[in-house]
């Protein structure tokens, strides 16, 4: 619908506030802090808009599509899921940093098979640390380390 369409996204964030500015019924279900952050959680979840996307949105109030005080009021009560995404953001990509350190480089395995010969198995590691490494091979283990 909208993926990587910042402009797209944020006509569904403006559509949202002139729902809620021209239909009184939707502004009775939407137009409060939990109802705001769980739309704006589901949007989020789907995919459907971009962390940039909500942050330009809520730093600039607009009289385009709603009247100004709805419009600020709508930001207003997105104030903690717009707090929430910037957290979750920052935590995101330490976890990242931290997966980064801890992960282990892929050993690289070539597995050749000819007739006659049986199976060679060649294991390099990326960090070239020692690898242990052993098959099976019509039911006897074979040290790959000892071939």
């Amino acid at each position: 619908l909208c993926a990587k369409n910042s402009k797209g996204q944020k006509y569904l964030l403006h559509a949202v506030e002139a729902l809620i500015g021209d239909h009184e019924e939707i502004r009775a279900k939407i137009y409060n802090k939990k109802a705001m952050s769980k739309v704006l959680l589901k949007f989020y979840d789907e995919d459907l808009i971009e962390e940039e996307t909500f942050y330009g949105w809520h730093e600039k109030v607009s009289k385009r599509f709603t009247d100004k005080t709805t419009s600020k009021g709508i930001r207003d009560m997105s104030n903690d899921f717009i707090q929430w995404l910037k957290t979750a953001e920052e935590s995101s990509d330490e976890d990242e940093d931290e997966d980064d350190k801890d992960k282990l480089p892929e050993p690289q395995i070539d597995f050749t098979h000819t007739a006659g010969s049986g199976i060679e198995v060649k294991v390099e590691s990326a960090n070239k640390a020692p690898v242990e490494q052993t098959i099976e091979y019509n039911g006897e283990i074979i040290d790959v380390d000892n071939i």
